[in-house]
């Protein structure tokens, strides 16, 4: 898949090693190709993601610690979505 921009950012859906990966591994992939996992601010980027993912499972760049969910950038994600 290429690449997709939406709203001042770009997307990209990766097959990641043609099998299936944890959080942090996808993280990693990410990471070495300097990006991160998706983060979003709104809902309606929330629903641009779930469009574009096309009823997949995708990993998203949340991650559930003991002072709450954060996201991969380590700012708390806002209880309005």
């Amino acid at each position: 898949m290429d690449w997709l921009y939406s709203r001042n950012k770009c997307y990209y859906f990766s097959v990641m090693y043609q099998k299936e990966g944890d959080w942090d591994e996808s993280q990693r992939f990410c990471s070495s190709h300097n990006g991160s996992l998706a983060l979003f601010d709104t809902q309606e980027e929330l629903n641009f993601l779930m469009d574009i993912s096309h009823e997949h499972q995708v990993w998203v760049g949340l991650r559930k610690r003991e002072d709450g969910i954060h996201w991969a950038n380590g700012t708390a994600c806002s209880s309005s979505l």
